[in-house]
């Protein structure tokens, strides 16, 4: 499996990045350093972006859903302080190295963040050409890692596809090398894209490079420049897969190389890359976890064969204790006679299967005997019978723990570790447009849209408005625009009215001086222009009406809170009461009021607890105040009951 993005990866995938990031603001960053990974979290355009930052393996914006760490690294903390409200203006490859330039401005100072996808990869902040900060310090041969040093590409052998030529190539065919690995190695443009330079210049990878005519350099030039082109032109990015199933590299484009393997198109390289590596990451914590269990299970048997070994010796010992035992009752009385004669120091009788073979000196005194073929040793000042009393104790207390091993053998044989599941991250569900805005579905069934701010209103109107679609505001600072998303001439009164109250109701200055009432008007949406008069100029989110003004007069400021489920999934309505009555009939109202915003929202949800079908309370208290907190208008307000 193909581990890390090689060079022509990178030059595929930048251009996206930076069409899809540029203008971008850092609003977080996280650091895993397990993983050597790098999160930035950006905001733009009325939607967030997480992008993903892996020291010498990849980068690029992720849409799974991934789990942040609670408590920041040093790193972390220290990144954050640098960029936090940056503005990402430019991405780009450090020539055609596996290095990647992310360019931001904070303020009025430029910094670059350096990301390193080579084997010991890093991740860098410079000003001005000097570090700043890096994931890890180091002092090496040729260049210093460090705050305060000035930043140096590691040494590189790696020549620009469209800068190589035959003087490059000719003294590495005499190497004696395989081609592909003249071209992967020496030339720095690594599998799978070498093979594939070789394929298309009708060489064999496996070839012995040697010198060859110039009909052949101009070859191998006119494949690196193919391969190149191709992969910047990344038209049909591809994710492959053996016979088996199991990933075996992703490129640019659709490889001649990869031939054997099934394939995936991607529309763009930046999905591609992160399919590819969210399940290459699962794939490498499986094998990480089956090896850490294929230890666990030797060590496991290894002891599990010391038990069992340890088993068999007590019960082979407490056989052998018996037996002594046995053979002593057996000829107690001529055993005690040779003892009683060993004591006093005369001279036995002899006995027909009990022979004296040594007196034992020493400082406790024994007789080694022969009694049935077995030699055994007794204490001269202990009566046999007790020495053969105490031999069946020791052997029964051998048999009793040999139960208790052979109990914690079996436990050992099924003492397998558990193996931790590997669960693919899921991907985040895809919002619909209207989600970046606040909105409800009319009594009527129509969409209506409201900006939140200025940057809202402006995207509101200039993305998403069509000439004839009614548009709503105020002339008190602090309006919104409100979109309904249908033709002005067939909108019914209904509509209208609910669109009307949600302009009044988030007129910020209005709800803040506690107004009951606004004055509204709405204008079709061809009718809006960025063009002011000569001499005056236009804000963010600010728009000129030309024509008519129609005015909805005395619009009164209210709306009502519920919670909507669906699909297991809790989400907070804030609409006017027509909205929202004809759905459900939990729902809170609240107006204009002195009410904290916290205080407010914890009262809405405590009564929205009461309202809702008992199955449902424990969904509504698991919602955060947070998530009510977005939905209210201005800073405070108050319930009616």
């Amino acid at each position: 499996m193909q581990s890390t993005m090689t060079s022509f990866d990178i030059t595929a995938i930048v251009d996206e990045l930076e069409e899809r990031l540029k203008g971008a603001k850092v609003i977080n960053i996280y650091h895993l350093p397990d993983s050597n990974t790098l999160f930035l979290r950006l905001r733009l355009s009325g939607r967030t972006e997480l992008l993903v930052l892996q020291a010498a393996r990849r980068i690029c914006c992720t849409d799974y859903a991934l789990t942040m760490p609670e408590m920041p690294s040093q790193f972390a903390v220290e990144l954050r302080g640098e960029l936090t409200g940056g503005i990402l203006w430019g991405i780009s490859q450090l020539g055609f190295d596996r290095i990647v330039s992310i360019r931001l401005q904070v303020g009025q100072t430029d910094l670059e963040l350096l990301v390193e996808l080579l084997p010991r990869g890093n991740i860098l902040l410079t000003k001005n050409g000097i570090i700043e900060r890096a994931m890890f310090r180091r002092v090496m041969r040729d260049r210093r890692i460090s705050r305060g040093e000035v930043y140096k590409p590691p040494p590189s052998n790696t020549i620009h596809p469209e800068a190589l030529s035959a003087g490059d190539i000719t003294p590495l065919l005499s190497s004696g090398e395989k081609i592909g690995q003249v071209i992967a190695r020496r030339l720095g443009y690594g599998p799978p894209y070498s093979d594939e330079i070789c394929i298309r210049a009708g060489l064999r990878p496996d070839d012995v490079a040697v010198q060859g005519t110039d009909e052949k350099l101009e070859q191998i030039l006119e494949s690196v420049r193919l391969v190149y082109r191709m992969s910047k032109d990344h038209s049909s990015p591809r994710l492959y897969r053996d016979s088996t199933g199991q990933l075996s590299g992703f490129s640019a484009f659709e490889l001649m190389a990869h031939s054997g393997d099934s394939s995936k198109e991607y529309k763009t390289m930046n999905q591609l890359v992160d399919d590819y590596f969210v399940e290459f990451d699962a794939a490498e914590k499986r094998m990480r976890i089956e090896e850490a269990r294929r230890v666990e299970e030797e060590r496991g048997s290894r002891a599990e064969e010391r038990l069992r070994k340890t088993a068999e010796e007590m019960l082979e010992r407490a056989k052998m204790l018996r037996e002594d035992g046995k053979a002593i009752f057996g000829h107690l009385s001529d055993i005690n006679e040779l003892i009683d004669a060993a004591r006093k120091g005369r001279e036995a009788r002899p006995f027909e299967e009990v022979e004296l073979i040594e007196i034992l000196k020493g400082r406790e005194r024994a007789v080694k005997i022969k009694v049935s073929e077995r030699i055994l040793e007794l204490p001269l000042n202990v009566d046999a019978s007790k020495t053969a009393s105490s031999l069946f104790q020791e052997a029964k207390k051998l048999e009793e723990d040999y139960g208790i091993v052979s109990k914690r053998v079996d436990g050992q044989r099924q003492m397998t570790k558990a193996v931790e599941e590997v669960v693919m991250p899921e991907r985040r569900a895809q919002k619909a447009w209207f989600e970046n805005f606040r909105w409800f579905i009319s009594s009527d069934n129509i969409l209506v849209v409201c900006g939140k701010d200025a940057s809202s209103n402006e995207m509101l109107v200039r993305k998403y408005a069509k000439p004839n679609n009614p548009i709503f505001h105020s002339d008190v600072k602090g309006a919104p625009f409100v979109l309904i998303q249908s033709n002005f001439e067939t909108t019914p009164q209904e509509t209208m009215d609910e669109a009307a109250q949600m302009a009044a109701s988030h007129t910020t200055w209005a709800w803040q001086l506690g107004y009951a009432s606004l004055d509204v008007f709405w204008v079709n949406a061809s009718q809006l222009t960025k063009t002011p008069p000569s001499g005056e100029y236009l804000s963010r989110g600010a728009f000129m009406v030309r024509g008519k003004k129609n005015y909805f007069r005395g619009t009164q400021l209210g709306l009502a809170i519920a919670f909507m489920i669906a699909d297991g999934n809790v989400r907070v309505v804030s609409a006017p009461v027509g909205a929202i009555s004809n759905k459900t009939t939990a729902y809170v109202r609240i107006v204009p009021g002195t009410t904290e915003r916290k205080r407010l929202a914890a009262e809405i949800k405590a009564r929205l607890t009461e309202l809702v079908p008992e199955g449902e309370r424990e969904s509504i208290k698991a919602m955060r105040l947070e998530e009510i907190l977005a939905a209210l208008p201005a800073k405070g307000g108050k319930m009616l009951r």
